[in-house]
């Protein structure tokens, strides 16, 4: 084809300035940044970055911190990518983040970035002098992606693994992260985010601030979508799990869908959490289909979910386990007595608890519906703190008298991923009772995709050490031997 002829396809196309540059550890500045010859350092590269470029990273290790400082464009991603997913490695310490992204059209894709810090031994105060670093900081920018990405470890006071801040139009999708940072996952004043398939582990130590550690905080952000995460606390430090908090600014429509937390240590708020306080609202939280876990006892302390503050809070197709603590707690935050929760809690399992529903007696909370709900070794179904009758359960509740029979010799803690036959069609309107957590949601739609094994399990056993899948190693599934129909060929 003569050469204007590919030049006008290529025009017509949109991807005429599209490029593809390199960077290597052992690479030179000096060089043209192709394959052969790469540069060495970020900063060089975004010099050249256009709009629609690719950067490539080879594999190794960069002791450099990647700041991107230039923006893509609608329909033209600048997408900065490792060669060998998981094979290039971006390392910093204290006081850089790894990470740093404030600009826009932005795609980061199979990075294994790192950051580490001497953790701070305060816990409300910074009394360690110090300031906050992020191991990937994120923020005041829109339309970002963040792909099969890995983030281990954050430094500084009050600090996440992975923040984000002031962003919109985000999705993080089949990433992980762990290690030290008050939070994990961290989205402040955020909007539109969307985070699918990501395992985050709360790992310690604390590095102080704040009044809680969490895994994950949808923290004055709205319309927020978290579906099938992962949160774990494998330690036995206290953390709040996945939780929506409005603190400074109201929240709305946060919705999680398909998600596991599980914890080792008592909760402060919940496994799954929905709250406000200083005259803020959270409104229209929606938590379905999630499971969490809380094998550790302490009535007041060990909660698989919570509402605190929160209007029109709904939670439906749930399994809450744990041990002799709290299956939801509808309660406002002390002393702000003004900021009741309403909540309609439906459909779901409550297994091995003290209480299953527990709106406290201070404030003016309401369970404005309580109904399909099955309670299963709980002592008290609804607990009576002045806001409602224990005997007054609805007609379509059952208290201690249908055993669900989840399959656990067989599947360990997998077997609450799982609605047991004597669950199914005994819902509102021949629906399931409590969740299952098998397949894939994508944008908030159930899809026909298996979910497990997890879909970073190889990555994140070599990065991490723990499996996502494998009771074994730390994982939820005991076995997963008969879950999904085998193919014929």
């Amino acid at each position: 084809m003569p050469a204007v002829c590919f030049c006008i396809i290529a025009c017509l196309s949109g991807n005429v300035y599209a490029a593809a540059y390199y960077v290597a550890p052992s690479g030179n500045d000096a060089s043209a940044g192709t394959s052969s010859a790469p540069w060495s350092t970020f900063a060089r590269a975004m010099k050249a970055l256009k709009p629609g470029d690719t950067l490539y990273l080879k594999d190794g290790t960069y002791d450099q911190q990647l700041n991107v400082t230039v923006s893509g464009a609608k329909g033209a991603y600048i997408r900065i990518a490792a060669v060998n997913e998981g094979s290039a490695i971006v390392r910093t310490e204290y006081p850089r983040s790894s990470l740093i992204l404030g600009t826009s059209y932005i795609e980061i894709n199979g990075i294994n970035f790192r950051n580490s810090g001497i953790a701070c031994s305060g816990h409300i105060s910074n009394d360690c002098g110090y300031k906050n670093v992020h191991g990937l900081n994120i923020g005041g920018n829109h339309d970002i992606t963040l792909r099969r990405v890995t983030a281990n470890g954050s430094s500084g006071y009050n600090s996440a693994v992975i923040n984000l801040t002031k962003t919109q139009n985000a999705l993080i999708e089949d990433c992980a992260a762990s290690g030290q940072g008050r939070v994990v996952l961290n989205l402040l004043g955020c909007d539109n985010v969307t985070v699918r398939r990501c395992w985050l582990n709360w790992s310690g130590p604390d590095t102080g601030g704040g009044d809680t550690n969490s895994i994950s905080q949808i923290y004055d952000s709205s319309h927020v979508l978290m579906e099938n995460n992962i949160g774990l606390n494998l330690t036995t430090i206290p953390t709040d799990g996945l939780g929506i908090w409005a603190h400074y600014e109201n929240t709305t429509h946060n919705t999680l869908k398909g998600n596991v937390v599980y914890h080792t240590a008592a909760y402060s708020v919940g496994g799954l959490g929905d709250g406000a306080e200083f005259g803020q609202h959270s409104s229209y939280g929606w938590f379905e289909n999630n499971v969490s876990i809380v094998p550790v006892k302490g009535a007041y302390n060990s909660v698989p979910a919570a509402a605190m503050g929160s209007d029109n809070h709904t939670s439906r197709n749930n399994t809450y386990v744990g041990s002799n603590g709290i299956g939801f707690f509808v309660h406002e935050r002390p002393g702000r007595h003004t900021q009741a929760t309403t909540a309609a809690i439906e459909n779901s399992s409550f297994v091995n608890l003290w209480t299953g529903i527990h709106p406290s007696s201070s404030g003016k909370n309401k369970v404005s519906r309580h109904a399909y709900n099955n309670y299963y070794k709980v002592s008290q179904c609804l607990y009576n703190e002045g806001q409602m009758d224990p005997s007054k359960l609805d007609p379509t509740e059952k208290c201690n008298t249908l055993d669900p029979g989840y399959n656990t010799a067989a599947y360990g803690k997998g077997a609450y991923l799982m609605v047991p036959t004597a669950l199914k069609g005994k819902g509102m309107k021949g629906g399931n009772i409590g969740a299952e957590v098998l397949y894939r949601y994508h944008d908030g739609v159930l899809t026909g995709k298996p979910l497990w094994p997890w879909p970073m399990e190889n990555r994140i056993v070599a990065e991490f050490g723990v499996s996502p899948t494998w009771e074994t190693k730390k994982g939820i599934w005991k076995t997963l031997d008969g879950l999904y129909p085998v193919k014929k060929k």
